[in-house]
């Protein structure tokens, strides 16, 4: 358990871990939606570094592609203010928007 009281937790079905329980689930969705053709390329954890000195990087939960475009996902229980720079970083030095997908209470 992390300090936001995430759950690192294996997936059987993907074959790795992800950070909680939350994002197991939208990866195992994603799988899924890869099988049935719905998606392609799917990937996991896919890290893009913003600085090499000081190294600062950011690491996108799943990248696809879907209806031709390719889609950066990620999964937060908690959106941090050093997160919310990073994707700002992200977009203007590579013009990568990042799609945030939340857990549902």
């Amino acid at each position: 358990m992390n300090k936001y009281h995430a759950v690192r937790t294996w997936s059987n079905l993907v074959g790795i871990w992800f950070a909680s329980k939350g994002e197991c689930v939208r990866g195992e969705e994603l799988w899924l939606r890869q099988l049935a053709g719905e998606i392609t390329n799917l990937h996991y954890h896919v890290k893009f570094v913003l600085s090499k000195r000081p190294k600062v990087s950011i690491e996108v939960d799943f990248v696809y592609r879907e209806d031709g475009r390719v889609v950066h996902e990620d999964f937060k229980g908690r959106l941090t203010e050093a997160y919310r720079i990073k994707m700002a970083w992200l977009k203007d030095q590579q013009g990568i928007d990042i799609i945030l997908t939340r857990e549902v209470i």
